[in-house]
């Protein structure tokens, strides 16, 4: 038997599409964004923990005017690169005149 987030094969018999609650795909390791739902149901990512859930369309726009999650389309998503990310002499002011407001970046030479 072989089984990946929504297909299960069995050697010589009728395969049948699965599809994994969001909560099991995301607990697997499968990022947020790449997370998939039933047909005709939307994926809502919860604010308080981030948690996937899969509701149908009227119940996410209701959940969505109420501000319990956000829609995958309304996710912003984006890859770190911390060679990118370097500092400025600003961030040294910065830190000076608030020290206490966020921990200080490591030097990149």
């Amino acid at each position: 038997m072989h089984q990946d987030k929504s297909l299960i094969y069995l050697p010589g018999t009728i395969t049948k599409t699965i599809t994994l609650s969001p909560l099991k795909q995301f607990k697997s390791g499968i990022a947020e964004i790449d997370i998939t739902c039933r047909q005709d149901f939307d994926l809502l990512i919860k604010i308080h923990d981030n948690s996937p859930a899969c509701v149908k369309p009227q119940t996410a726009q209701k959940l969505v005017e109420r501000g319990w999650g956000l829609l995958k389309e309304q996710m912003v998503w984006f890859e770190f690169d911390p060679f990118q990310c370097q500092t400025t002499p600003w961030d040294a002011y910065w830190l000076k005149i608030h020290p206490h407001d966020i921990a200080p970046l490591p030097l990149v030479s």
